[in-house]
């Protein structure tokens, strides 16, 4: 059985997705210090981020209050993946 396609996610997503990490783990910015971002996921978790290397390549700029998706989840740390509209 073919895996199912996930939507609003591009190939190079995917292929940076660790298994077992939901497909769309969004958030909020609540603080910005020193290179990190302090997110809140909608089910009520909390992870300190940077954001992908691309983001700041394209000149997204990653705001407190911004809607997030994020990638890259681990205990406590996550990656911005990117900055949601």
């Amino acid at each position: 059985m073919a895996p199912e396609a996930l939507p609003n996610r591009d190939d190079a997503d995917l292929a940076d997705m660790p298994a077992g990490v939901p497909d769309a783990l969004v958030g909020t910015v609540l603080k910005y210090h020193s290179n990190f971002y302090y997110v809140r996921t909608d089910d009520g978790r909390a992870y300190e981020c940077m954001a992908k290397g691309l983001l700041k390549k394209e000149g997204s700029e990653v705001l407190v209050g911004d809607r997030v998706r994020l990638d890259r989840v681990e205990a406590a740390t996550a990656r911005i993946a990117a900055v949601l509209p």
